[in-house]
């Protein structure tokens, strides 16, 4: 499925000034200790890689054969978004090997940031679609098994909030304005519109 022109639009102006290469798979940055979110068409295709048995990483072996509904709520939290949107995001994982998840009440943001701050026992080891654990010490590069190279004019099972992130070198974050990431979600709302609706009726089926 093609990126709607709107988007594919979007995401070119906000990689202006950005490295043109993939250098993702180069780095080893901190950017997946917590991660970008989803939307219903990356987590389709996400649990079609996960059923052909492609989600494989070095340090985790995925539960297998659990139903779509059972793989979102084990490997995502999803909340709503500026009232509309239905986004997912990966969980992380701990040193060992446990899901770390943010509680499903409240504001989903307020809560990432209260675990984040106060629990200083809890350690990241990044989101559960790395292909290892991160750590700030490993020099090696870290790289997201969901990567599609075709991930900025096509949906993909990269989560298109990933995708919306920009880089002017390894480790070079472009920070998006309040006002950027705004309209980046009011846009997916726009283009993909009725997404708890329509996640609610894949549960049904």
């Amino acid at each position: 499925m093609e990126l709607p022109e709107i988007v594919k639009c979007f995401l070119e102006k906000r990689k202006e000034g950005t490295s043109k290469t993939d250098i993702c798979s180069l780095c080893n940055g901190a950017c997946c200790k917590g991660s970008g979110f989803a939307i219903l068409e990356n987590v389709i295709q996400i649990y079609e890689k996960y059923k052909a048995g492609l989600l494989k990483k070095e340090d985790y072996a995925f539960i297998p054969e659990l139903p779509f509904g059972q793989f979102i709520n084990t490997y995502f939290d999803d909340c709503i978004i500026n009232g509309g949107l239905k986004a997912f995001f990966p969980k992380t994982l701990s040193n060992d090997n446990n899901l770390i998840g943010v509680p499903p009440f409240g504001s989903y943001w307020d809560n990432r940031i209260f675990i984040k701050n106060n629990n200083s026992w809890i350690n990241h080891y990044g989101c559960i679609f790395l292909n290892r654990k991160y750590s700030e010490y490993d020099s090696k590069p870290n790289y997201c098994i969901l990567h599609e190279n075709n991930k900025e004019h096509e949906i993909s099972a990269k989560p298109i909030d990933c995708v919306f992130l920009s880089c002017y070198s390894i480790k070079s974050i472009k920070i998006p304005t309040q006002n950027e990431t705004n309209l980046w979600f009011n846009l997916l709302n726009y283009c993909f519109p009725n997404s708890e609706m329509r996640y609610q009726e894949i549960l049904k089926k």
